[in-house]
């Protein structure tokens, strides 16, 4: 099927909409597929937005709908266009030419159909590169099976391990168990982290990212995030935990949004921001569990700033010249940090845990991938003193703030066979 569904069951809400007949469902969504944007973003883990940006399309609408949401005017369906499944290839093609490291189905679930329908058509126009599929983690086994063939790398967040912390902000006491499912399917379907190389970086091509985004008031939760992952995962995901929370809630509701009003009134803690030391406390407690390699953030993350422009970029019509288009609105200076744990407990006995924000991490391994990142991590790092410019920037992508991390060394060159 390829078209929106006429009693829709596409997220764990199964709202039953006949969404083929123009009915709306919970994620707001009806007969039309809208896009907000299309365009390179650079704010994303390293491998996958690279030095080249990955070709991020934003969909309209979404099932989970949280009331915190940094992206809230598109996730209430306020912004963006109707466009065809011809035209979405179409951006998926433009993106490549652009020079994407990938392209990016950023909330995707409640066009799941349609989705897939057009990376079928780029590919039979020659789309090669890797399809990730960006999502809240909301997601059904049966949805997921139906990505066999048409996605390579999911970006899934796991947003809570408390089913009232999930019923008070996203309105879905059910996540928890439905986001170790769809992680399960995940995995099953991509398996364990690929890496090829572009521009001398590892690109991931293939396996699972799981985000976390740390809450204000909610470390225990975070912990419970952490060590769940670890559990049932160990080292067949990629971690990555940030601390970009930023409260637009509050300036909404500030500059008149009724809704956002009463959310803010029902869940007053949100108008705060994660303070170092919690988010300091969830990296020791990675660390902690033994995670060695894991995505981590820097502080001033939590930017209105970090937000793309909604405004049909990309959407309407074929690109301008991708130079002059790239990163509008966007800034692409990043900051990634190692995760780690004997690099960050090293720095921190040297140079005291401020100093994490500054460290890189060594690479081991036994690849020529790995080796010439690893040297060149290193002669970087050496040559950089204080206050200069962090030596392993790298570009960021699709709404998210800086990471920093080398995550998962040991897989890195599971793509050409070698091993560590």
């Amino acid at each position: 099927m390829s078209g929106p569904r006429s009693a829709c069951d596409l997220c764990p809400r199964r709202c039953g909409a006949d969404r083929a007949a123009g009915e709306r469902g919970a994620c707001g969504a009806g007969r039309a597929l809208v896009v907000a944007r299309a365009a390179l973003h650079f704010w994303e883990e390293p491998p996958i937005s690279g030095e080249r940006g990955s070709g991020a399309v934003f969909f309209a609408h979404c099932p989970l709908r949280c009331v915190y949401c940094q992206n809230a005017l598109i996730a209430a369906g306020e912004a963006g266009a109707e466009v065809s499944v011809g035209r979405l290839s179409e951006m998926l093609l433009e993106l490549a030419a652009q020079g994407a490291l990938n392209v990016n189905l950023v909330t995707p679930t409640h066009y799941a159909p349609e989705a897939r329908s057009a990376v079928a058509a780029a590919r039979a126009e020659g789309l090669s590169l890797p399809v990730v599929w960006n999502t809240s983690g909301y997601e059904t086994v049966e949805a997921l099976r139906a990505n066999a063939g048409t996605v390579d790398v999911y970006l899934s967040d796991f947003k809570y391990a408390d089913a009232a912390l999930a019923a008070r902000y996203s309105h879905a006491p059910d996540y928890p168990e439905v986001a170790i499912k769809a992680l399960e399917a995940m995995v099953d379907e991509v398996g364990a982290p690929a890496f090829d190389e572009v521009d001398g970086m590892p690109r991931l091509v293939r396996g699972v990212v799981v985000r976390h985004l740390a809450l204000p008031g909610a470390l225990e939760d975070s912990k419970r995030v952490v060590r769940l992952v670890r559990e049932h995962f160990g080292d067949e995901v990629l971690l990555s935990l940030m601390n970009q929370y930023t409260p637009v809630v509050a300036a909404s509701a500030a500059a008149g949004d009724a809704r956002a009003a009463r959310a803010l009134g029902r869940c007053p803690e949100l108008a705060g921001r994660v303070s170092g030391e919690d988010y300091e406390r969830l990296l020791d407690y990675a660390d902690g569990l033994g995670i060695e390699d894991y995505f981590w953030q820097e502080g001033g993350s939590a930017e209105e700033s970090f937000i793309p422009p909604f405004d049909l970029t990309g959407v309407r019509e074929r690109s301008r010249a991708w130079a002059g288009e790239r990163g509008r609105g966007e800034s692409r200076a990043s900051r990634f940090g190692v995760g780690r744990q004997g690099a960050r407990s090293a720095l921190r006995r040297a140079e005291g845990r401020a100093s994490r924000r500054g460290a890189q991490g060594a690479m081991r391994g036994a690849c020529a991938l790995r080796d010439a990142w690893r040297e060149a991590a290193g002669a970087r790092r050496h040559g950089a003193g204080a206050g200069e410019r962090d030596p392993l920037r790298l570009p960021r992508v699709s709404g998210t703030a800086p990471l920093r991390g080398c995550a998962r060394a040991s897989r890195r060159c599971s793509s050409t066979g070698a091993s560590a």
